[in-house]
């Protein structure tokens, strides 16, 4: 439709930026915003690489909560590679720290307070023919919004993306990766 309803207290105020994201079924295109779909508007379906719920750890040693592997296919020049991730923290006791690794380079790392229930992020890969360009960006319920930027090789056999976390204390908290995907835009 053309309504977009949001509950309360999440209504825009002045001066916010809405962004909207929707998947088109490339087999039903025909006529998006007014072009033709066989005049020339190409859509490539999205792919989605993996999408779960992680495990948790109590652990004060950064531990794998979740990954996924890319195939070198999908990492192909003019390809963009989505990253979406929730962490929950449970318990007031400890900072948690939080991490998220393409291959072997750490494209975010972020400590949140006792207080942060969760810490949530997404990062966005553009593929090169010389690697790939990641923008990252995340915030926590007290950790503040952070975003940045940063260049990650892309290997010959692919490419794992893992997210990590780890408590700063030992105790009764606990930190769970409730949900992450993966998602692969083809190059036209």
């Amino acid at each position: 439709g053309s309504t977009v309803q949001f509950v309360a207290g999440a209504t825009p105020q002045p001066g916010d930026r809405l962004t909207a994201s929707y998947r088109v079924d490339t087999s039903q295109a025909g006529n998006i915003g007014g072009l033709s779909g066989g005049g020339g508007l190409r859509t490539a379906a999205t792919q989605v690489l993996c999408s779960s719920t992680g495990t948790s750890s109590s652990s004060t040693t950064l531990t794998t909560l979740g990954s996924c592997d890319i195939p070198a296919a999908g990492l192909q020049p003019g390809d963009r590679i989505e990253v979406r991730f929730t962490f929950a923290h449970t318990g007031t006791n400890s900072g948690v720290s939080v991490q998220l690794n393409w291959g072997d380079t750490t494209v975010l790392s972020r400590t949140a307070s006792a207080q942060d229930s969760a810490v949530a992020g997404q990062a966005e890969a553009g593929i090169t023919a010389n690697g790939a360009q990641v923008t990252i960006q995340s915030w926590g319920t007290v950790l503040p919004f952070l975003p940045g930027i940063v260049n990650a090789p892309v290997g010959t056999s692919g490419i794992t993306v893992s997210f990590k976390a780890a408590l700063s204390l030992v105790g009764p908290d606990s930190v769970a990766l409730t949900n992450y995907v993966v998602l692969r835009y083809p190059a036209n």
